[in-house]
């Protein structure tokens, strides 16, 4: 298998003669022995990935150590160490396949292992790696246990996650703000232990569910709402004491008032959508304010304004 993926990339035999010539000029006890010698179990720390399940073939060449090696993980259990030349003369080289056995595609690997003679010494004596390899077949053993995905919890998680939003210096676009609505959610997932039994396409559509509740509109509504709230302050501030004299007439306050709110525009064009979905709305809610029926806000606010101005 390394071998194979040694010549797929086009590098040079040159390099690896001596594990080629023990298949060739060696019985097959030989053979055995020479790659017994030069491989052994190894377990590197956040190396390989964990979040699925992976066959990952890793070949690196270091100029300056002159070592040549490959890194095996099988199902993220059965995890190699080969040496393929202790005395390599060649340029840096890197190549790698990683192969997502739950989401059925190849996937990128670029996680480097740059070892020394020392280091490789050290991992081709043989020893037994109890831990190391419990924990691998644990971590191979969750992908398959039964779990209940909480989706209450989630939903809780989620909604804070979005809240979080808010604390950015600017206003998103609705690109900007999906992306940061993507990399955050995924990130939730990657902590939440219950997302790990979860295959791509089941998170792919969660996100998607994720994303109709907490949509662009509903990001932009906070700063709709004060968009049209200090507007709405603005034009009545300007009647009050640019106009003051419509304020007599009701109806006339209510046209005035409705024509220099709608004669505004934001620089966010959503909440500008927004503006014009709710219009009807708006409308209402400007016509009952200006022509409240117990004359609360008219007669406790307004007339003492215009008391006020005539003065």
């Amino acid at each position: 298998m390394v071998l194979g993926f040694y010549f797929y990339n086009n590098y040079s035999e040159s390099y690896i003669l001596p594990i080629l010539e023990s298949y060739k000029n060696a019985d097959k006890k030989s053979s055995k022995l020479y790659i017994n010698n030069n491989s052994n179990y190894y377990y590197p720390k956040n190396f390989y990935k964990e979040d699925s399940i992976y066959h990952t073939l890793v070949i690196i060449g270091n100029k300056e150590n002159k070592l040549l090696y490959a890194l095996v993980s099988l199902y993220g259990v059965l995890n190699t160490f080969i040496l393929l030349n202790s005395d390599y003369i060649g340029e840096n080289i890197y190549a790698s396949y990683c192969y997502d056995l739950r989401n059925n595609k190849e996937v990128p690997f670029n996680n480097k292992l740059i070892l020394d003679k020392k280091n490789v010494d050290n991992i081709l004596i043989p020893k037994f790696q109890k831990e190391e390899i419990n924990y691998a077949l644990n971590n191979f053993m969750e992908f398959f246990a039964s779990k209940t995905f909480n989706v209450e919890e989630f939903s809780m998680n989620v909604d804070k996650t979005f809240k979080e939003v808010y604390k950015e210096q600017k206003i998103f676009s609705k690109a900007e703000y999906k992306e940061w609505l993507n990399d955050a959610f995924y990130n939730l997932c990657k902590k939440d232990n219950e997302c790990k039994t979860l295959k791509d396409i089941d998170i792919e559509n969660l996100f998607k569910l994720i994303y109709s509740t907490y949509d662009y509109r509903k990001y932009m509504y906070p700063y709709y709402f004060n968009f049209l709230s200090d507007r709405i302050l603005d034009c009545v501030y300007k009647i009050i004491f640019e106009q003051n004299k419509k304020l007599k007439n009701r109806d006339l306050f209510y046209r005035t008032l409705k024509n220099m709110l709608f004669s505004i525009k934001s620089n966010n064009t959503e909440i500008n959508l927004l503006i014009k979905r709710d219009e009807l709305k708006i409308k209402r809610a400007l016509k009952a304010f200006c022509f409240n029926t117990h004359n609360e806000i008219y007669t406790k606010f307004f007339k003492k304004k215009l008391k006020y101005i005539q003065l």
